[in-house]
C-alpha cells in the first residue's frame, strides 16, 4: 500500500472514531453527570497524554506559547466537550451531529480573521447558508422555537471553533499532537475538583455502558483518535485526506440510529448534505492571501 493511500485510510479510521464519541457520550451522559463525561475525558484524556509527553522527552512550551496554549485548552479541552455533554442531556446525540458540523465552517471563518486572510465573497456567502441552514434545522426540530440545548451546541461549535484555530497556529512551533497534549495537561487544575467531585456525587451508580461510553470518550475519541488523524493527514496530505472528515455527520447518524435507535429522518438527512456540502465548497475555496490555516 503506497504512503498516500494509507494516509486516506487512517484518516477514515480517524474519522469513524469521532463519529463513534456522539453514541458514546450520549450513553454516558444517561446515568453520569455532563461535568463528569465532558470535563472527565479531558482528564482521562491527560494521563496518557503526560505519559507521552515524558516518554518522548518534548521541551516545555515557551513563554509566548502560554497564552494561545491556553486558548486551546479552553475552547478544544474544556469548552466544547463540557457544553457538548450539558446539550446531550437533552438532544438527540443525531441532532447533536448535525449541529456541530458546523465546526469546519466556524474554524475557517475565524482562522480567516485570525490570519487575516481575504477571503471572497463565494466563501463568506457559502459559511453564512450552511449556519444558516442548520440554525433552521435547530428551529425546525424545536417546534419554531430555538431550544436551550441547540445554545449550547452553537457556543461548542464555536468552542470549538477557538481552540481548533488556535492549536492549529501554535501546532506551527509545537507540532500538531504535541498542542493537544500540552492543552490536556494545562487544563488538569480546571478539571481535577470539578470531575472529582461530580463522580463522587453521581458515579457510584452509573453502569458499566455509562462507563464504558466515559472511557471510549476519553481515550479514544479525545486522546487516540487525534494521533490516527494527524498520522493520516502526515502521510496523505492535509488538503486531501482532511475532506475524508465530510463523512463525519452521516457516520454518526448512522451510529445513532444502530446503537441509541434514534431515527433517520429525511430532514436530518437533506440537513447533512447541505451542510457537507457548504464545507466541501469552503475547503475548495482558496484566500486570497499567502497564509492558510491548518486544521489541528
Amino acid at each position: 500500500m503506497d504512503t498516500h493511500r494509507k494516509g486516506f485510510w487512517l484518516g477514515l479510521f480517524a474519522v469513524i472514531l469521532f463519529a463513534l464519541n456522539f453514541p458514546a457520550m450520549k450513553v454516558a451522559v444517561r446515568e453520569l453527570d455532563a461535568t463528569t463525561v465532558g470535563l472527565g475525558r479531558g482528564l482521562l484524556a491527560a494521563i496518557p497524554a503526560a505519559a507521552l509527553l515524558l516518554i518522548t522527552r518534548q521541551k516545555l512550551p515557551r513563554r509566548e506559547h502560554l497564552i494561545p496554549l491556553f486558548l486551546t485548552s479552553a475552547g478544544a479541552v474544556i469548552g466544547f466537550p463540557l457544553l457538548l455533554s450539558i446539550a446531550l442531556n437533552d438532544a438527540p446525540a443525531s441532532h447533536a451531529a448535525i449541529v456541530t458540523g458546523l465546526m469546519p465552517l466556524a474554524t475557517a471563518v475565524l482562522g480567516s480573521w485570525r490570519e487575516r486572510e481575504r477571503q471572497s465573497r463565494l466563501f463568506w456567502a457559502t459559511a453564512i447558508a450552511g449556519s444558516g441552514v442548520v440554525v433552521l434545522y435547530a428551529i425546525f426540530t424545536g417546534d419554531g422555537t430555538l431550544p436551550l440545548h441547540d445554545g449550547a451546541l452553537f457556543l461548542a461549535v464555536l468552542s470549538a471553533a477557538v481552540g481548533y484555530t488556535e492549536g492549529a497556529r501554535l501546532g506551527r512551533a509545537l507540532g500538531s499532537w504535541q498542542v493537544i497534549c500540552w492543552a490536556l495537561i494545562v487544563a488538569i487544575p480546571a478539571m481535577l475538583y470539578p470531575v472529582v467531585k461530580s463522580v463522587q456525587e453521581h458515579g457510584a451508580n452509573a453502569s458499566f455502558t455509562a462507563w464504558l461510553g466515559f472511557f471510549y470518550a476519553g481515550l479514544i475519541s479525545m486522546f487516540l483518535g487525534y494521533f490516527i488523524w494527524y498520522r493520516g493527514l502526515m502521510l496523505g496530505g492535509i488538503a486531501r485526506v482532511s475532506q475524508v472528515q465530510l463523512l463525519q455527520p452521516f457516520l454518526a447518524l448512522g451510529f445513532c440510529a444502530l446503537l441509541l435507535d434514534e431515527p433517520l429522518t429525511i430532514p436530518t438527512l437533506a440537513c447533512a448534505l447541505l451542510v457537507c456540502g457548504c464545507v466541501a465548497l469552503t475547503r475548495k475555496l482558496k484566500p486570497t492571501s499567502a497564509k492558510v490555516v491548518e486544521e489541528i
